[in-house]
């Protein structure tokens, strides 16, 4: 297999390893957030009213996101281009499975998300950027840089999404 389609497989498996990470926060989250609500920050504790069925709108709107940004992705290295929209938002995919680990360490126990996290989030961030990086796609120093800027902008963007779809 070449390092373009390498890095090609390695982008639309961002989907995948969306879907498959948020599966897990959509099944754990709505009963942890209500558990957890008086140890949560003071702005995120309206959030511990979500429905399931909120959150899963959340996610798919998410889903969205990153099923366009892989697309671009796919169609930029094609063409031996690097795609910023996609670098983006598998920066903060994979910044998002940095804080679930950051969270067990604040929470001392489970929370939401973090064993996709830990056995697929993380691992693929890993792999991906090594594919990037194998097809000069991003170098080393952009795809920490992405990742470090993606842990930043997830949780703005998330928290107005869960905002946005409360009934």
């Amino acid at each position: 297999m070449t390092g373009e389609r390498r890095a090609e497989r390695w982008i639309w498996a961002a989907p995948l390893v969306f879907l498959i990470h948020d599966s897990e926060e959509i099944a754990t989250v709505v009963p942890w957030l209500h558990a957890h609500r008086e140890r949560l920050p003071v702005l995120v504790q309206p959030l511990t009213a979500l429905t399931t069925q909120e959150f899963a709108l959340a996610v798919g709107l998410l889903f969205v996101g990153v099923l366009l940004a892989s697309t671009h992705g796919a169609m930029r290295a094609r063409r031996g281009a690097r795609s910023i929209p996609f670098l983006l938002i598998a920066g903060a995919l994979i910044g998002n499975g940095v804080t679930h680990v950051m969270q067990v360490v604040y929470f001392r126990e489970y929370t939401p998300g973090v064993v996709t996290a830990a056995l697929l989030v993380l691992p693929y961030g890993f792999l991906l950027g090594r594919a990037l990086e194998e097809r000069k796609l991003a170098s080393r120093r952009t795809w920490l840089g992405a990742i470090a800027l993606g842990a930043i902008i997830q949780a703005p963007i998330v928290a107005a999404l869960l905002f946005a779809v409360r009934r």
